[in-house]
């Protein structure tokens, strides 16, 4: 193999055995952050989904916790659980958005 390749290939396995740490991390970081808040978590993949969503398809596109907290309240969670979700998954998943947590949890 080529030093170039073998470099490559090398870099390559790197990434792909360190990328699914990051996200267990993350992951580990929510869950732990959800129980430690007194979340009962029944469904943890729905769960893991919408903390994402918070982050990936709120917060980043300029969707304001106001609108996202109607979602989970129309989805079925209290005002409490929403607020537990939306505090566990920025602080784990996006925490460049701590100040909307801290919003989040001055109104809990």
């Amino acid at each position: 193999m080529k030093p170039a390749a073998a470099a490559f290939a090398a870099v390559s396995a790197l990434l792909v055995c360190s990328a699914p740490a990051v996200a267990d991390t993350e992951d580990q970081q929510f869950f732990s952050r959800l129980n430690a808040l007194g979340f009962v978590v029944t469904d943890p993949a729905l769960l893991r989904s919408q903390g994402h969503m918070i982050c990936n398809e709120g917060l980043r596109h300029g969707v304001s916790w106001g609108e996202m907290h109607g979602q989970l309240l129309q989805w079925g969670y209290s005002h409490s659980e929403a607020s537990i979700l939306g505090i566990a998954a920025i602080n784990s998943y996006c925490p460049q958005y701590s100040s909307v947590a801290a919003q989040i949890w001055s109104n809990y």
